[in-house]
């Protein structure tokens, strides 16, 4: 029930993924495949804002099956299926996001923030990683 914008995002200053400059768009990293190429893809995105949710504030609730579109500059339309979805402690989620599963041809990993928010350290302690599968094209 997402809909949104997808703009590229590199490495920022910490040697990691870029976020969204917008809670609103969804942040493809330009060192992965497009979104449904043969291999591994990337796509952050926000939990939420200080004042709205995020786009991809209900990934947690994605559940093995769901299906979603990523539609693309061409107007060509992806359809994935997610496999699954891992909640993990910041430092192993890199590991997951980064692995291409062994029968996935065309993988999509879309990951945000979750679990408790840390106000010292301005950062949420795990992350939500939607592992998913293209199924079709058009």
């Amino acid at each position: 029930g997402i809909e949104g914008f997808i703009q590229n995002v590199g490495v920022d200053q910490n040697s990691q993924i870029a976020v969204p400059n917008n809670v609103h768009f969804g942040g493809w990293f330009v060192d992965t495949v497009r979104p449904g190429a043969l291999g591994l893809s990337i796509i952050d995105g926000h939990l939420n804002g200080t004042s709205k949710g995020g786009i991809f504030r209900n990934l947690e609730k994605l559940t093995i099956g769901d299906e979603f579109t990523v539609e693309m500059g061409n107007g060509s339309i992806n359809t994935f299926k997610v496999k699954e979805i891992r909640t993990l402690d910041v430092d192993d989620a890199a590991e997951v996001l980064f692995s291409q599963q062994p029968n996935i041809m065309s993988q999509l990993n879309l990951i945000t923030c979750g679990g408790t928010y840390d106000k010292e350290a301005h950062i949420y302690k795990q992350r939500v990683i939607a592992i998913s599968e293209l199924i079709g094209s058009n």
